[in-house]
C-alpha cells in the first residue's frame, strides 16, 4: 500500500491510526464477536473497527 506514495504521506497515514494499520484478522475478529453468543444483547449499535482512526 505504501510503495507508491511518498514518505511524508506514509507518516501522515500512520499518525492517523494510533493502533497501527489493520489486518484482515482485525475485521474478522469483530465479525466473530457479532456472530457469537457474546453479542446476543447488542442491538442498534455501530461497531467501528478503525484502529483509532475515528478518535481524532
Amino acid at each position: 500500500m505504501f510503495e507508491n506514495i511518498g514518505e511524508d504521506a506514509v507518516k501522515d497515514i500512520l499518525k492517523k491510526h494510533p493502533l497501527g494499520i489493520g489486518q484482515p484478522e482485525n475485521v474478522a475478529n469483530a465479525c466473530i464477536f457479532l456472530l457469537s453468543d457474546a453479542s446476543k444483547w447488542v442491538t442498534g449499535s455501530n461497531l467501528v473497527v478503525a484502529g483509532g482512526y475515528s478518535a481524532h
